[in-house]
């Protein structure tokens, strides 16, 4: 059971990790100005850049499937 109890928490950790990485990935593109810039200082891919973008949205808008206004059942009336 602790052995399950520490891979669950590790799980946890490499999430909040990985979170904390894409967070930080916008945060330079923003800050240096465009991806270009950020990958040359950062010494990854645009590739790499883009995934970590696509993340971190993911991860600050949850509920991007329904922000684009579908609600099955509502539109009939």
């Amino acid at each position: 059971m602790a052995a399950l109890e520490a891979y669950d928490k590790a799980l946890e950790q490499t999430a909040l990790a990985q979170a904390n990485l894409s967070r930080s990935v916008v945060e330079a593109v923003n800050v240096l100005g465009g991806i270009a810039m950020a990958t040359g200082l950062l010494g990854i891919t645009a590739k790499e850049a883009r995934a970590h973008m696509a993340a971190h949205e993911a991860t600050a808008n949850p509920q991007s499937d329904t922000a684009a206004g579908e609600n099955p059942g509502t539109d009939e009336s």
